[in-house]
C-alpha cells in the first residue's frame, strides 16, 4: 500500500502593520461596521497598552463619548430643568403685571364711583363731609366688585386749596394702595399706586 505524502502549505508572510496614527486608529475602532476587524482588535491592544502608559484619551473613552452622544434618553428632563426657572419667573412676572393693573383699574374705579354718589347726594341736598367720603372710598374699595386689600389701602379726601368756580365745591380724593408682590424673593421694593380725582359739588 502506497504511503500519500502530504505537502505542508507554507503559511502566508505576516504583513507589517502600516505607520497608522493614533487618531486614526481610534477613529477606525469607533466605526461599527469595523468592530470585529484587525485593525480594532490592534487598536484595542494599542489603547490598553497606551492606557498602562498614562495617556487619559484612550479607545475606550472616545467610544463612551460617542455612545453618550447618541443616547437621547433623559434629554427631555435635563431639558426641563434648563428651561423651568425661565418659564417660572415668566409666570411670576406675568401675574405681578396682573395684580399691579388690577389694583390700578380698581382705584380709578372707586373713584368714579364717589364723584358720581358725591353728585346724586348734593342734589338731594345731603352734603357729605371729607370724612364720610373717605370711609365710604374705603369702604367701596375692600367690597364686591373691587375686593382690595383693606391693610393695604389709603383714602383721603381734602378742599382744594383755590375754589375756581363760584357755588361750586372742589374734593380732592386721594387713594394709595399698595399692590402685593408675588416676587418678593427678587427684592424689588414695594409697588405703591396712588391715584388723584377732582370731585366737583354745587352748594348753595
Amino acid at each position: 500500500m502506497q504511503r500519500i505524502s502530504r505537502k505542508r502549505i507554507p503559511a502566508a508572510p505576516i504583513r507589517p502593520m502600516p505607520n497608522v496614527s493614533w487618531s486614526s486608529c481610534c477613529a477606525i475602532n469607533t466605526r461599527r461596521s469595523g468592530t470585529n476587524s484587525v485593525w480594532a482588535r490592534r487598536c484595542n491592544t494599542g489603547s490598553r497598552n497606551r492606557s498602562r502608559s498614562g495617556d487619559p484619551m484612550t479607545c475606550q473613552s472616545i467610544r463612551l463619548v460617542a455612545r453618550l452622544s447618541r443616547d437621547q434618553r433623559g434629554a427631555a428632563a435635563i431639558e426641563f430643568v434648563i428651561l423651568a426657572p425661565i418659564l417660572i419667573m415668566m409666570l411670576l412676572g406675568v401675574m405681578q403685571i396682573g395684580l399691579y393693573m388690577q389694583a390700578q383699574n380698581a382705584l380709578s374705579g372707586v373713584a368714579g364711583d364717589m364723584s358720581r354718589y358725591m353728585s346724586v347726594e348734593y342734589q338731594k341736598d345731603n352734603e357729605i363731609t371729607n370724612t364720610q367720603l373717605e370711609a365710604l372710598a374705603y369702604t367701596r374699595a375692600v367690597s364686591a366688585p373691587y375686593l382690595l386689600d383693606g391693610a393695604r389701602v389709603g383714602t383721603t379726601a381734602t378742599n382744594s386749596a383755590t375754589q375756581a368756580i363760584t357755588n361750586v365745591r372742589e374734593i380732592e380724593l386721594t387713594m394709595t394702595y399698595q399692590v402685593p408682590s408675588v416676587i418678593a424673593f427678587a427684592n424689588m421694593g414695594p409697588m405703591n399706586l396712588t391715584y388723584k380725582k377732582s370731585i366737583y359739588v354745587t352748594v348753595t
